[in-house]
């Protein structure tokens, strides 16, 4: 049982959930994470939508960032 549901994976979404940890379900109705962060593919060609750079000197925060798509999303 969760103490919290957080509706969208994307950075806000993620954020919240690594703040809650296991006290909080993550559901996304797309089937990745990222929201509007995110690279997807029309007819063989790649498209970024939304704010996709992502830049930091610090590699823990970077790792982070980057394990949070691994979360286990329910959609």
């Amino acid at each position: 049982m969760s103490d919290a549901v957080i509706i969208g994976a994307g950075p806000a979404g993620l954020g919240a959930a690594i703040a809650l940890g296991e006290r909080a379900s993550v559901l996304e109705r797309d089937a990745s994470p990222g929201g509007l962060c995110k690279t997807v593919e029309l007819a063989g060609a790649l498209f970024d939508l939304g704010g996709h750079s992502f830049h930091t000197p610090r590699k823990a925060i970077r790792n982070l960032a980057f394990e949070a798509t691994q979360l286990r999303i329910l959609g």
